[in-house]
């Protein structure tokens, strides 16, 4: 079969023939799709190049997701993920800046004692985190260090969502505790 014969073919009968690892029925969701998303990408995040990284990893996780893949309405998933992407992107940005920012502050600023105030903060950090268990440990570094989403964590760790959610709790308790005056700090940095 070539691709011209899955034009007349429903997106969710495109689906099905996917989940069978139809590649030509990948294809033309594919193409059928791969325009829209990304200009709905390039509106959101205003950014052409990061709008094509979005999209094309749409795409690949649709097909790495091929076989647990239950959508009833393919295109509404597919825009719904594209959007989501586009805006944990923003949010990860936002994030990344504010933290830049901060720390711009600390290098410019000549105030002996705040540096050190930081520098302790940030050893005391350090600490604290290294005295968590170590599923915990890594569960919180994922989660804030490498911006992965608990599901992604999940996958990744190969336990159960609420298994990362309780790992998170625990170690978000556990700095709360550790580091009560300098817990603002802490979190304007990591969080």
């Amino acid at each position: 079969m070539h691709r011209v014969e899955f034009q007349n073919i429903s997106d969710e009968r495109l689906l099905f023939l996917i989940k069978d690892d139809n590649e030509l029925a990948f294809d033309e969701l594919f193409w059928r799709y791969w325009q829209k998303l990304f200009k709905t990408a390039a509106a959101i995040l205003r950014d052409d190049e990061k709008a094509r990284d979005i999209t094309q990893e749409i795409f690949t996780q649709c097909w790495a997701k091929r076989k647990t893949l239950n959508v009833s309405q393919p295109s509404h998933y597919l825009y719904q993920a594209t959007k989501l992407k586009c805006f944990e992107h923003l949010r990860r940005d936002k994030i990344a800046k504010e933290v830049l920012s901060h720390f711009d502050h600390f290098l410019v600023t000549n105030n002996l004692e705040e540096e050190i105030r930081f520098r302790e903060a940030q050893r005391r950090f350090e600490e604290s985190l290294q005295s968590m268990p170590e599923k915990c440990q890594l569960v919180f570094k994922l989660s804030r260090i490498d911006h992965l989403s608990n599901q992604e964590i999940a996958k990744k760790l190969n336990i159960s969502l609420k298994t990362v959610e309780y790992h998170m709790t625990n170690a978000l308790k556990h700095l709360k505790l550790t580091m009560v005056d300098c817990f603002a700090l802490v979190l304007l940095i990591f969080f």
